[in-house]
This record gives C-alpha cells, structure tokens and sequence, in this order.
C-alpha cells in the first residue's frame, strides 16, 4: 500500500514539475534580451537594457538600478505637448532628465537611442497590461525580474488620456488592476518602441 502511494505522488510530483518547466520554456522563447545597442542575448545574460517580445514585436525598456536614466525606482508626473505639466515633477535624477516627467523622459531616451530606437513612447494601457504574469499572483510585482529587469509593485504611467475627466489610466503591477490617475501624480514608467519601428 505503502509503495503504491509513494509511486502515485513521484508520478503527480513529476508531472507538476514538467508543467512548470514547460509553462517557464514558453515565457524563455517568447521573450528576447537585448543589449543597449539591440544585440540579441542569451536568455541567461544577467544585464540587459531592452526586451523584444517576439509575439507582439515590440521592444520594451529594461530599468536598471544604477540611479541613471533609467532606473528603476525614479517617479514622474504625467506630461505631453497637448498636456504641458511643468510646475510639479516627480523624483529623478535631473543630471539625465529635467524636469522629471513623461515628456522629458521620452524625449532622452530618443535622443540616447535605447537599443538602437529613436521613437520610444509611453505604451497605452493595452500594451502595458501584456507584461502582466498572472502566475505572480501570490509574488509581485506582476512581472518576473528575469524578463523585464526590476519593477514595481505600483502604478505605471500609460499613455491612455481622458481630455473630459482629465485623467491618465494607469497600470499598478502590484495586483493588476487598471486606475485613472491625475497627471499630477509620482508614478513610475516603462517605455515602448512600436512594432515595425524604425532604427
């Protein structure tokens, strides 16, 4: 009897394990390391500056933690050409972005030409919410450091503005849940290069 159900659980043991090793291959080929000039690298490589994902072809900034421009724990107000924010800011290291907000971020991250791109931008709230891990439930932030580099468990800045309620929606990678934020608001960003885009 005793055998019999140590064979059970060494067959539901290995079966399990073969679920995960399967589910981690998938997440391993669909995503790409890159390096600051674009070059692909091993799925192993401990630094990398961009992450291409081969399903939806875009290519997504990878913060650091370096306190440099993209680090990962500097916040920023909300800011476009149709929304000027210019009085608050949040907190940057304004030797790489001044003032610190969306705008002034993206604009040094085309200047710089993360990984080779020149048309980085904030993703809209769809674009963001597919890097969401749902297996992270239990341990967020909802992304896995080992594809994204370091995240939050917080709210990102989306580009999804609403001129009516003057709001911007926002994704918190804590529990996945979407929020319409003031632009007034210190929150973090990741950036995306478009699908298609030019060097």
């Amino acid at each position: 009897m005793n055998g019999r159900w140590l064979l059970s659980m060494m067959v539901l043991l290995l079966c399990a394990c073969t679920e995960v090793v399967v589910e981690a291959d998938l997440h391993a080929g669909r995503y790409i390391k890159l390096d600051a000039t674009g070059q692909a690298l091993d799925e192993t490589a401990e630094n990398w500056h961009c992450l291409l994902d081969t399903q939806t072809q875009r290519v997504w900034e990878v913060k650091q933690r370096d306190e440099g421009l993209h680090h990962t724990t500097w916040t920023y107000t909300w800011s476009t050409q149709a929304y000027p924010q210019r009085d608050l800011q949040g907190s940057c290291n304004t030797r790489h972005v001044k003032p610190c907000n969306t705008e002034a971020h993206v604009r040094a991250v085309q200047e710089k030409k993360l990984c080779g791109f020149s048309n980085w931008r904030l993703p809209s709230l769809e674009e963001l919410q597919t890097l969401i891990d749902t297996s992270r439930r239990d341990f967020p932030p909802l992304a896995c450091p080992c594809r994204t580099g370091p995240t939050q468990a917080a709210s990102y800045w989306t580009r999804d503005f609403s001129p009516a309620q003057k709001q911007v929606a926002t994704l918190n990678f804590k529990d996945g849940r979407t929020v319409l934020a003031h632009p007034d608001n210190f929150l973090f960003l990741r950036l995306v290069a478009s699908p298609g885009s030019l060097r």
